[in-house]
């Protein structure tokens, strides 16, 4: 447990991760992170995995308005 949180802490300080060849951002309000989900969404072009936590209301709105859209 602490090794796995020695790894994250590392990862969102130098917001790079070389493990997992993706990149972090730091988002510090719910729009931003709307917005980001939102991009992601959008750039996808077949499949999309959703791993859900923690979400703000209008978050679950935009996410779902979204993926209907793609639907169709």
């Amino acid at each position: 447990m602490e090794e796995t949180e020695l790894r994250l802490t590392f990862v969102y300080e130098s917001k790079l991760s070389t493990n997992a060849n993706a990149l972090f951002w730091t988002l510090d309000d719910s729009k931003k992170i709307i917005d980001k989900e939102l991009e992601i969404i959008k750039r996808a072009q077949d499949y999309l995995y959703l791993r859900s936590g923690f979400l703000y209301l209008d978050e679950i709105i935009s996410l779902l308005d979204q993926i209907n859209k793609a639907k169709n």
